[in-house]
């Protein structure tokens, strides 16, 4: 009778060894399974960004030390854009707002806007355009070719488009993503437009995480 009793909870300790093992391998599994819904995730490979220095709407240094700490996300514009520029600073505000309400931390991010135009944007300009869509969104600008190290690192593309009629009253075409980067200034992942806020900010999550 004692053999059958320690054989039964032998028996129970082996169950929910195994219980213990498959709920870890699911959990495990439902993790890796966690996808990014408008974008490439590179975590698995993330990429050094080269050496670069810019200024941001405070007049302060915005460098690679800058980016290490936290999460980063980049989105490359300029204040004359009639279109894209302020439909993204404003999606971003919202994403703010959506990531706070799926849980996370906006603390854990910072939002950076670099001008592709820095013949117009200064810090000044930059300043009052950035804190509009959100008081804790930088600006940054700096020399063309410090902007084109990074823009050409993160395969961010740009150019001018004359205007004849009016010179300085020209478009910049440029793209649209948004390019996370990790707390150690590494890019992470390349987050696709057209963008939505529920989905970045689930982006955002799952790139936290």
């Amino acid at each position: 009778m004692a053999s059958l009793k320690t054989h039964h909870i032998i028996v129970l300790l082996v169950a929910a060894l195994l219980a213990a093992v498959v709920g870890f391998w699911t959990g495990s599994l439902n993790k890796e399974r966690a996808v990014l819904i408008g974008g490439t995730d590179m975590r698995s490979a993330p990429r050094a960004l080269p050496s670069f220095t810019l200024t941001d709407h405070n007049g302060q240094t915005l460098n690679n030390d800058r980016l290490k700490g936290h999460w980063t996300l980049f989105f490359f514009g300029y204040t004359h854009c009639p279109d894209i520029c302020p439909t993204t600073m404003a999606m971003l505000k919202e994403t703010m707002a959506a990531y706070t309400a799926q849980g996370g931390d906006t603390a854990d991010w910072q939002v950076i806007f670099v001008s592709v135009d820095p013949e117009r944007d200064t810090p000044e300009q930059l300043a009052s355009y950035v804190t509009y869509f959100n008081k804790d969104f930088l600006g940054a600008t700096g020399k063309a070719e410090e902007i084109a190290v990074l823009t050409r690192s993160l395969g961010i593309l740009h150019m001018k488009v004359d205007n004849p009629d009016n010179p300085e009253n020209y478009l910049v075409d440029h793209s649209a993503s948004i390019i996370a980067i990790d707390p150690q200034g590494r890019e992470a992942a390349v987050l696709n437009a057209p963008h939505q806020p529920v989905n970045l900010a689930h982006d955002m999550l799952v790139l936290v995480d």
